[in-house]
C-alpha cells in the first residue's frame, strides 16, 4: 500500500535474473533493471482557451489518466521515486492566463492534481514576465509545486533536481534571466533560488556569460557557472553529477554537492564561408567518492569546430572534442578524444546526401577502456533523404 515503506517485503521489486544460454545453470541476481512493455496508459484530457488578441488569453485544461499492467501473476504498481503515480488513476486540472501590451507580456498558471497517492494530489502555481526593451530582456519567474503534486505530463520551468522522480515537485523558487546586447557586448545572466518546502534545503544557480565582437571575424567569449544543491551544506565529500546516489538496494539519496564551471571560447570567421571556433572548459565538481572526500573532482575538456561552406549547397563540418574526467586519477573516470568529418550537400532542396567519419579514441586505464574492441573505434554513416 506505500512504497515508501522499505521494511515491507512487499515493497521490493520483483527478482530479475541473468539469463544464460544453460536455462538450468546456476545465475546470479540484477541489483536493478528496467523491464519493457511492462504497462499500457491512457490518457484523455482538453484545453478550452479564448482570445482576447494574439497576447492576451484565458484558458482551462485538465486531463485524466490510468494505467493497465500487463503482467500476470504479480501485483505491480510503481515505486515512490518513479515519474508515474502509484495507486491507480491520475490527472490534473488547471487554468492559465496571459496579457501582453508593448514590452510587457505576464503570463500566469495555477493547477490542482488528483491521484490515489497518500496526499491525494498537490497545488501548483506559476508566474513567469518578460520586459523587452531596447537590445534587453527581462525574464521573472516565480513558481511553486507541492510536495503532493504529482504531474508527469507537464514540463514547466524548474530547477534541475528531483522529488519522486518529477523535477517540478517539492519547490518554491525564483528566477532572473537577463540578456541584453550592450554595443559589442552580448551578455546573458542567469540567476535561480529555490527551496524545497518539505525540509527547506535551500540551492543556487548563477551563470553570467559575456561575448565581445573584437572585429566582424573575431568573437572571444567566457563564462563562469556556479550551482549548490544545498547552501547550508559546504563540506566536500558530497556527491553533485547526478540527481541522486543509490545506496546497495538502489534507493535514491539527494545529491547535496557543489559545481563550478570556468571556460573560454574563442571564434573566428575569416571569411563567410569558413567559421573556426574553439572552446574549453574546466570543471570543480563535488564527486561524492572516496577519493574526493576533502576536495573537488577537476574535470577539463575542450572543443574544436570548422565549418566550411565552400558552395552554396555543400556544407563541410569537422568538430573533435577532447575529454579528461577525473584529471588526478587516469583510472577513474573517462579520458577521451572524439572526433568526425561530416559533409553535406543538398540538390535543390529536395535531396540531401551526408556522410559521415567518426573516430573514438580512449586513453584512461579504466577496466571498460582497457578492454574495447577494437580501439580505437572507427565509424562510417551515410544518409540519403528525399523529401517531397
Amino acid at each position: 500500500q506505500d512504497p515508501r515503506n522499505d521494511s515491507d517485503p512487499a515493497c521490493s521489486a520483483p527478482n530479475v535474473y541473468r539469463i544464460l544460454q544453460d536455462r538450468l545453470a546456476p545465475t546470479s541476481r540484477y541489483s536493478f533493471s528496467s523491464l519493457p512493455e511492462m504497462y499500457n496508459e491512457l490518457v484523455a484530457g482538453g484545453n478550452v482557451t479564448y482570445f482576447f488578441s494574439r497576447r492576451s488569453y484565458i484558458g482551462v485544461t485538465g486531463y485524466g489518466a490510468t494505467v493497465k499492467w500487463l503482467v500476470d501473476g504479480l501485483d505491480l504498481d510503481f515505486q515512490e521515486w518513479s515519474a508515474m503515480p502509484y495507486g491507480g488513476p491520475f490527472g490534473v486540472v488547471g487554468a492559465n492566463a496571459a496579457w501582453g501590451h508593448d514590452f510587457a507580456d505576464l503570463f500566469f498558471e495555477v493547477g490542482h492534481s488528483f491521484d490515489q497517492m497518500p496526499g491525494g494530489g498537490g497545488l501548483a502555481a506559476i508566474f513567469r514576465s518578460v520586459l523587452t526593451f531596447k537590445k534587453q530582456e527581462l525574464e521573472i519567474v516565480a513558481r511553486y509545486y507541492d510536495k503532493d503534486f504529482a504531474n508527469p505530463h507537464a514540463r514547466p520551468i524548474s530547477a534541475p533536481d528531483e522529488y519522486e522522480g518529477l523535477a517540478a515537485r517539492d519547490e518554491l523558487g525564483f528566477r532572473l534571466k537577463y540578456t541584453a546586447l550592450l554595443k559589442d557586448i552580448q551578455l546573458r545572466t542567469l540567476a535561480d533560488y529555490w527551496m524545497t518546502p518539505r525540509d527547506w534545503t535551500q540551492k543556487l544557480r548563477l551563470r553570467v556569460r559575456a561575448d565581445y565582437e573584437v572585429a566582424t571575424w573575431f568573437r572571444p567569449g567566457a563564462w563562469i557557472e556556479y550551482q549548490d544543491k544545498d547552501l547550508a551544506d559546504t563540506e566536500r565529500g558530497n556527491c553533485y553529477e547526478q540527481v541522486f546516489e543509490y545506496d546497495w538496494e538502489g534507493e535514491p539519496i539527494q545529491c547535496q554537492g557543489e559545481k563550478v564551471d570556468l571556460g573560454f571560447q574563442l571564434r573566428f570567421q575569416p571569411h563567410r564561408m569558413l567559421t573556426l571556433s574553439a572552446y574549453y572548459q574546466h570543471r570543480f565538481i563535488d564527486d561524492g567518492s572516496s577519493r574526493y572526500s576533502s576536495s573537488f573532482r577537476q574535470d577539463s575538456s575542450a572543443w574544436l569546430l570548422v565549418m566550411l561552406k565552400p558552395l552554396p549547397d555543400l556544407r563541410i563540418r569537422l568538430r573533435s572534442r577532447y575529454r579528461f574526467e577525473a584529471i588526478k586519477h587516469n583510472d577513474y573516470m573517462e579520458h577521451s578524444l572524439w572526433s568526425y568529418l561530416e559533409v553535406g550537400w543538398w540538390y535543390k532542396r529536395i535531396f540531401h546526401l551526408k556522410g559521415r567519419l567518426e573516430l573514438l579514441k580512449f586513453f584512461d586505464r579504466r577496466d571498460s577502456s582497457l578492454g574495447r574492441s577494437p580501439e580505437p573505434e572507427v565509424w562510417a554513416r551515410l544518409e540519403l533523404e528525399y523529401r517531397f
